[in-house]
């Protein structure tokens, strides 16, 4: 969501990973799971092209200009956010 807001304003963001917040629960749960919390699982299946990538973020274009949609890691989508 940073880098949308970024890509948007013209403008670069540099966020050091030690500076996340990440609590311990979703630790240990990446940690039993075997992910890494700070990646975005999934896959993405492109619109024009149909070819299915990896996707580093929850929404992207592909190499051929179309744009992607979310075909796997749903199940891992962050439904609800609490800013304190």
């Amino acid at each position: 969501m940073v880098n949308e807001f970024a890509l948007s304003s013209k403008v670069g963001v540099r966020i050091r990973e030690r500076d996340i917040p990440i609590s311990e629960t979703v630790r240990r749960a990446c940690e039993i799971l075997g992910l890494d919390p700070l990646e975005t699982p999934g896959r993405g299946a492109c619109d024009a092209c149909g070819r299915t990538v990896a996707l580093t973020m929850p929404r992207g274009r592909c190499d051929c200009g179309g744009s992607l949609r979310l075909v796997a890691g749903e199940e891992l989508r962050v439904k609800e956010m609490e800013i304190v």
